[in-house]
């Protein structure tokens, strides 16, 4: 596989957006509140995340694979926090 320039933007694009749920996750795990947490939203993420991994893997795209295997693991540690604070 060849690293030219669309493959880059892939893997500068999968930065951007699998890493954009890392805040979130930080949040979390500091107010240990998860209240605003929308759980739908992050299955929503959470599931796409396995589609595009099925796609990267289909296409042969390291950069396809790897980032939504980022976003896979932050959205679903989201998803863990949001269900290990809610309040009874």
């Amino acid at each position: 596989m060849i690293f030219d320039a669309v493959e880059w933007l892939a893997v500068i694009a999968g930065a951007m957006s699998s890493l954009a749920f890392a805040p979130q996750a930080i949040k979390l795990l500091r107010a240990k509140d998860a209240e605003a947490v929308s759980a739908a939203t992050y299955w929503m993420v959470f599931i796409g995340a396995i589609f595009w991994t099925a796609y990267g893997v289909g296409r042969q795209s390291p950069a396809i694979i790897f980032w939504n295997l980022i976003a896979l693991s932050l959205s679903g540690a989201v998803l863990m926090l949001k269900f290990r604070f809610r309040k009874s």
